[in-house]
């Protein structure tokens, strides 16, 4: 194991089990569990329960390769969360930045992933996403598009963190999109929402899916799901696909309701 990333791991607060197996991840790359028995020499019990932890934390994403699970270290997984750990943020940013940059060093086999989905759970790692999200619009001078009844996100964090989210993507600049549902109108979200947003009527019932399109991804979350699911694909096709339908949906969105758009924009084209 890296001692020095090891250091790092420690001081932000992995227990001993937690960094063995993610540092076997950041060194040798995505891969099985029994890959990741094999080099951490630890029980499978112990590796098993330890990557749920980690997942639960958002520092492990989850991928299916003919039927394997496979199991990698995500790289905005250090990135903290954005209004009630401001101040760790400040403090630890250093740590977090070797981190990241020691992880996009390591003998990733991620050219095996193109295309594939990533699959990252609970509350912690869709803050990460969220940030990353907000960073990377930023950077790309990309706008990035949004579609969901909305309400979750402060449901499922807080009505504060959500505040701060949009406070922070109005002082980044950051440019959206945003398709909401008409009939979530009084939900306090809403009176902190920003970007250019179109309402749909009552009867565009998304459910507890919300999706993102940015930087070439797709990504789905399921607040449905405990704990909650998020879907990373990475597919270029699936995203200009996604995109075209989102844009013709964007366009007529206050004129009719397609229902052809609304059953399908879930599904990836090879399934239509």
């Amino acid at each position: 194991m890296d001692t020095d990333l090891g250091f790092i791991l420690e001081k932000l607060g992995l227990t001993k089990a937690e960094i063995l197996v993610f540092s076997t991840l950041v060194q040798g790359g995505s891969s099985g569990i029994g890959n990741v028995i094999k080099k951490s020499q630890l029980h499978r019990g112990t590796v098993y329960n330890t990557l749920q932890r980690l997942i639960q934390k958002g520092l492990v994403y989850t991928s299916d390769n003919d039927g394997v699970k496979i199991y990698g270290p995500n790289q905005q997984g250090f990135l903290s969360d954005l209004a009630d750990e401001r101040a760790r943020l400040m403090e630890k940013s250093t740590l977090m930045r070797e981190v990241k940059k020691r992880i996009k060093l390591a003998k990733f086999s991620e050219g095996e992933l193109d295309g594939q989905v990533k699959v990252l759970q609970g509350v912690p790692a869709f803050k990460n996403f969220f940030l990353n999200l907000f960073q990377n619009s930023r950077k790309t001078e990309e706008t990035y598009s949004f579609l969901g009844n909305g309400g979750h996100v402060s449901n499922f964090t807080s009505l504060d963190y959500y505040k701060f989210s949009q406070e922070l993507k109005r002082k980044l600049g950051v440019k959206c999109r945003v398709i909401l549902n008409e009939g979530k109108r009084e939900h306090p979200d809403f009176s902190f929402v920003t970007g250019n947003i179109k309402w749909v009527a009552p009867e565009y019932d998304f459910g507890k899916r919300y999706i993102w399109l940015y930087d070439n991804k797709v990504v789905t979350v399921d607040w449905g799901r405990n704990p909650i699911k998020i879907e990373v694909d990475e597919d270029k096709e699936n995203f200009r696909w996604h995109n075209s339908v989102y844009k013709a949906f964007w366009k007529g969105v206050a004129f009719k309701r397609d229902e052809y758009l609304e059953n399908n924009f879930w599904k990836k084209k090879s399934k239509i």
